[in-house]
């Protein structure tokens, strides 16, 4: 009985950890997913340029707890190894592999090919959220659903914007 009593406890912080980040992403003014990832994280080149830095990103395709696959694009200049990382998938986000459960705040899209699509999954490096510009966040999740902290974290690009 104790067993099943420490599930129930364990299970409800858990609900409690995750409904929180869904209101932290709302007051971000972004939209909250959380699902498993599929495949990736893998490196994705720079077809824009601001300032001379590169503006790769890191795809990930994340099933989402509701099943649907999403494509999610974090810009690796949010990344903190971005820089020692150049045409690669920058720590830590290159830690992250297929089975691993993330929860993400960003901006959902609609792909060309009808698929959906997650991009801010980043901080706005303390401008005023909007729905078009969230305050994002890709976590990565641990196995009690308990989230870490923010991957796409690292301010030391938030000048080029």
């Amino acid at each position: 009985m104790r067993l099943w009593a420490l599930a129930f406890i364990l299970c409800a912080a858990a609900n409690a950890a995750l409904a929180d980040e869904a209101s932290q992403c709302q007051a971000r003014q972004g939209q909250y997913l959380t699902g498993t990832i599929a495949h990736g994280p893998f490196f994705v080149r720079a077809w824009a340029y601001r300032d001379g830095v590169a503006l790769s990103h890191s795809k990930i395709l994340l099933r989402g707890d509701d099943g649907q696959i999403y494509d999610i694009r974090a810009d690796n200049v949010f990344a903190a190894g971005n820089d020692a990382a150049p045409g690669a998938v920058p720590a830590p986000l290159s830690a992250l592999h297929p089975g691993m459960r993330l929860a993400l705040c960003g901006k959902l899209y609609r792909l060309r090919n009808g698929r959906m699509g997650m991009d801010w999954v980043h901080t706005n490096c303390g401008d005023t959220p909007r729905p078009s510009a969230p305050n994002g966040f890709l976590k990565q999740l641990g196995p009690d659903a308990t989230p870490g902290p923010n991957l796409e974290n690292a301010r030391e690009y938030c000048r080029l914007w």
